[in-house]
């Protein structure tokens, strides 16, 4: 049966497409760069995200990189690594300086603090191990290369019955 009206059912059909894709568009996910600025707790802008690397680590600074747990082991703060680290210019690595931030002394958290500064650019407020954790969550910057096992070397300083936790390679935990 044809209608009265030849017209009015492609009009209709279109105002039902153009409908249904405006709803697509107000409703579909935004990605975090196409989204308005985060804001942290006091409602401040998150500084810029540093660039991050790609590629392997310097010899230099997996040399600091491992040396740290054993010097935490021996209970001497590794400043001359964590500087190197700060120095390196790969904003990866603060995931780790966040993770050896629950490491320090009242003495030593400046140090950490200092490298994080570098690294990113930024100056820390009061507070700055949450601040440290807010912005590296919020910059969702990747995590160094073999992070998984350099998060395990620090942990298992705690509890080594962690062991298993870390030893799955294969697992689909977000170690940042």
């Amino acid at each position: 049966m044809h209608s009265a009206y030849p017209g009015r059912h492609s009009h209709r059909s279109a105002i039902l497409v153009v409908s249904l894709l405006l709803d697509m568009c107000i409703h579909a996910p935004v990605p975090i760069q196409a989204q308005s600025r985060l804001l942290d707790m006091n409602r401040q802008t998150f500084p810029t995200a540093p660039v991050a690397a790609s590629g392997e680590l310097s010899r230099q600074v997996r040399d600091a990189l491992s040396s740290i747990p054993q010097s935490l082991r021996q209970q001497r703060f590794p400043s001359d690594a964590v500087r190197t680290i700060g120095m390196s210019g790969d904003p990866r690595l603060l995931w780790y300086l966040h993770d050896l931030q629950r490491f320090t002394t009242q003495t030593s958290a400046s140090i950490v603090i200092e490298a994080f500064e570098k690294l990113s650019n930024t100056e820390l407020p009061d507070e700055s191990f949450r601040v440290m954790g807010d912005r590296v969550l919020a910059w969702n910057l990747p995590a160094p290369p073999n992070y998984r096992l350099l998060k395990r070397d620090l942990f298992l300083l705690i509890e080594p019955r962690w062991a298993p936790f870390f030893d799955d390679a294969d697992s689909a935990i977000d170690w940042r």
